[in-house]
């Protein structure tokens, strides 16, 4: 905690986390940019639609008046976080095929993975939790991770924040920064079914002015350069078809000073074969590997950024999949689950085989806190 204070310190020594203003009106050679690169990731349907588009621009532009609730980072422990992690002899980055944006829309907008997600996994996220106990339900521990992330930022995260939540899924963790922080957050969601939910729960929250929900695929984003001072991602980069494109979309669509990127994934072990993570690649129609920490070193590296440091969470990866794999035993027994049997089946298997992985150790799950 004290080295976390101290770096905190710094920061504002550097004027990383002093209150910026949004930005003013976009200029016209980036509103003529913006229709061009849409239509070329193939994310027309953000023009054609009016709540969309002006949702996206109010984000953006709209200043609001901080958030009475301050957070308070002391409530709950916050991850170690390695400022030297053992990266320097890592091998080149494990290569990959790339996986179609295609094969991971219709993953998530199948009804099986959707029941899955949202009754089983919490309703809200879909990424790993942060347990204290292993009494934790699921939804709890999903929130405990997202006050963890935003407290690794400290000062930095205000009301004049403009973040994009790359992979929101249901929204849960971009809601849960706009109540706490009063920050802008924009949501870049591939599947329409979870923008769907995204956009109805952001409604009911009553956070529209602060949250808005664009459908589109990392490497390719449908946003100007500068347009956020942090990018957040949990658990979604496995879907990336070229990650390297990714990060440098993120390096693209960040002011040049002072942004930061919190980044959490499942990854794995150097030299581990493929085969033993045949199951979960199958399970998430994965046509390509996973990252290492190496790999996300290297190419966030070659962008301008530094590591302030990884948090290493396998212990919790474990103990979620482990959750899961009762949860979906549970409904099963109650006849109350909506998955198929096949679904439900491969679910299980791909549980299993990152607890086993986790447990042996080539199989990880972290955060990684990247700036420039």
């Amino acid at each position: 905690m004290a080295d976390l204070h101290l770096s905190y310190v710094y920061w504002r020594s550097l004027g990383f986390a002093r209150l910026r203003a949004p930005r003013g009106a976009l200029s016209s050679e980036q509103l003529r940019w913006k229709p061009i690169k849409a239509y070329k990731c193939g994310l027309h349907r953000i023009l054609e639609s009016s709540g969309s588009l002006t949702a996206a621009i109010a984000c953006t532009l709209t200043k609001l008046a901080p958030d009475p609730r301050p957070w308070d980072p002391e409530a709950l422990p916050l991850p170690t976080m390695d400022p030297t992690p053992n990266i320097a002899s890592d091998p080149p980055a494990t290569p990959f095929r790339p996986t179609p944006p295609a094969t991971a829309r219709e993953y998530y907008n199948a009804p099986s993975t959707d029941a899955f997600y949202h009754s089983l996994w919490g309703g809200s996220h879909i990424h790993i939790g942060t347990y204290l106990t292993p009494h934790d339900p699921l939804p709890l521990a999903s929130d405990r991770t997202v006050s963890r992330m935003a407290a690794l930022l400290g000062p930095f995260l205000t009301p004049a924040t403009r973040v994009l939540d790359l992979g929101a899924g249901y929204g849960g963790a971009a809601r849960w920064l706009a109540r706490h922080y009063g920050c802008h957050v924009t949501c870049l969601n591939i599947s329409e079914v979870q923008n769907a939910r995204n956009r109805a729960q952001t409604r009911a929250a009553g956070l529209e002015a602060l949250v808005a929900v664009v459908e589109g695929e990392f490497e390719c984003l449908p946003f100007g350069e500068g347009a956020f001072e942090l990018v957040w991602c949990q658990d979604s980069l496995l879907h990336a078809g070229d990650r390297e494109a990714v990060a440098k979309e993120v390096a693209r669509v960040l002011v040049r000073r002072g942004a930061r990127v919190l980044l959490s994934d499942h990854l794995v072990g150097e030299g581990v074969a493929e085969e033993r993570t045949r199951p979960i690649r199958e399970r998430l129609a994965l046509e390509g590997g996973l990252a290492t920490r190496g790999f996300y070193a290297e190419v966030f590296e070659k962008c301008g950024f530094e590591m302030v440091g990884f948090a290493e969470g396998t212990e919790h990866m474990v103990m979620h999949c482990g959750k899961v794999v009762k949860a979906i035993e549970e409904a099963e027994r109650l006849g109350a689950t909506e998955l198929s049997q096949e679904f439900a089946e491969k679910a299980k298997m791909g549980m299993a085989q990152w607890i086993e992985g986790g447990k042996q150790g080539y199989l990880e799950w972290g955060i990684f806190h990247f700036r420039r």
